[in-house]
């Protein structure tokens, strides 16, 4: 059988090269992506000793999984992360008709519900405004940003509901704030979403704005940089 021939000879192909054409199919998603789901796919990869397609054995997977969860401590969610990773690029392979199945069918997901390592909620009016306090009155630069800039950040991002990487995609084009609901333009390249967001600003922060886009260019960032700092600017 040749397809059968052509099946055997593919699963005897090396991970290595095979996960450099994976990477290669995830170019439209966001280089972050790109990165972690490539670096999670090596690790299990490389640390259960898979050298060829025909090595991939769920099993394996699952026991190297559980020993990152007593050596690392890694949490239910990330070791989701590690099989969603992996299970893409063993759902590549069965799309490319390099396997006939996947191999990781049948292994559970975790339940993240109940391992929270850090409970999250949204910060009051009361702490919203302490912090936009403390940073304003700060004397301090931190991460290139003065006290007044940081304030900004937090404010717009309080009021807007927008995430870092979405705040630093703001430019004065952003904004449109003559017409009657004045709003605020996430293009689709930088929403969480991947599409378009057009959202309504709060009247509280419109008139700030004004103050803050006087003068700027179209194409001029808001909050110039903040796409490259490694973290959240911090309050001091």
């Amino acid at each position: 059988d040749p397809e059968l021939e052509r099946l055997t000879k593919t699963r005897l192909t090396p991970l290595g090269e095979l996960l450099a054409l994976f990477e290669q199919s995830l170019s439209d998603n966001s280089p972050k992506y790109v990165k972690l789901t490539m670096s999670q796919v090596r690790r299990v990869v490389d640390n259960a000793g898979f050298k060829a397609l025909a090595d991939l054995d769920g099993e394996a997977v699952q026991t190297f999984l559980r020993s990152l969860r007593t050596s690392d401590g890694i949490g239910h969610r990330t070791y989701n992360q590690y099989l969603q990773a992996l299970g893409a690029f063993c759902n590549w392979c069965v799309t490319t008709k390099r396997l006939a199945s996947n191999p990781l069918v049948g292994i559970e997901r975790l339940n993240t519900a109940v391992d929270v390592r850090h409970a999250r909620r949204a910060l009051t009016a009361e702490e919203a405004a302490q912090l936009i306090e403390s940073a304003r009155t700060s004397g301090v630069r931190i991460q290139g940003y003065s006290g007044e800039q940081r304030a900004r950040i937090y404010l717009t991002s309080y009021l807007t509901g927008l995430r870092r990487n979405e705040l630093a995609s703001l430019t004065r084009r952003s904004f449109d704030l003559d017409s009657a609901t004045p709003t605020i333009t996430v293009e689709a390249v930088s929403s969480k979403h991947r599409q378009k967001d057009v959202l309504p600003l709060h009247p509280e922060l419109v008139g700030m704005l004004r103050e803050w886009l006087q003068g700027m260019q179209p194409g001029e960032k808001l909050f110039p940089k903040l796409a490259a700092r490694c973290k959240t600017v911090r309050p001091s």
